[in-house]
């Protein structure tokens, strides 16, 4: 049986880790769900708030759920089931996101179901391998890092070793997964990058575009 939680789980700060493995997290309605550092999540299911997981770094997700971001009422928040504002050593594997909530009339609504964005560090050693991304209301299915006007854009580090491979993108509604398509700001040329073998369900390829 998964042990359940009712509320946020916070691991922030010196000399602290979080090991969370086949549990449920459910923090409707609050910012954070899971965050932010020094965290392995394994085979669990995250949902409700407006970022389910929050990374900083030194992160594993494996087998988990990561789904329905909250986007408040009247809210011009921009949610996401995982959103990495910078840091180093994360890995996403195996694990399914989703985020169907739709645009409202205030600008809010989902950034993409999974967001990699140079704002408090830059993004630098990241893999995503072996996820299915499902549709979403978002623009793109995923945001990977490179996004010029961001605070840590143009920081050496940033977009480097990012790696994202055999991912499967389902198409949904727009037919590219997000409204306008599969992936965005991918760091083209940037040391240590991989894209490899990232298709849509019906087996066609996915470009890093």
């Amino acid at each position: 049986s998964r042990t359940y939680f009712d509320r946020r789980v916070d691991c922030d700060g010196p000399d602290r880790a979080l090991e969370l493995t086949y549990c449920t997290v459910n923090a409707s309605g609050d910012f954070v769900g899971v965050g932010f550092v020094e965290m392995t999540i394994i085979g669990c299911n995250v949902f409700g708030p407006n970022n389910c997981i929050n990374i900083t770094a030194n992160t594993r997700i494996d087998d988990s759920y990561i789904h329905h971001p909250f986007l408040p009422p009247g809210s011009a928040d921009h949610i996401n089931p995982i959103f990495h504002g910078g840091g180093g050593n994360v890995e996403i594997l195996g694990s399914t996101v989703w985020a169907p909530i739709p645009d409202n009339e205030f600008g809010g609504g989902v950034s993409t179901n999974l967001s990699l964005f140079p704002d408090f560090a830059p993004v630098h050693h990241v893999r995503i391998e072996g996820c299915r991304i499902k549709p979403t209301f978002g623009a793109y299915g995923m945001s990977l890092g490179w996004n010029p006007g961001k605070p840590f854009n143009d920081d050496p580090l940033n977009g480097t070793d990012i790696v994202v491979r055999n991912n499967v993108f389902e198409r949904g509604p727009s037919g590219v997964c997000g409204a306008l398509g599969p992936v965005t700001s991918w760091p083209v040329g940037r040391p240590g990058t991989v894209w490899e073998n990232n298709v849509y369900d019906d087996g066609a390829p996915v470009d890093p575009v």
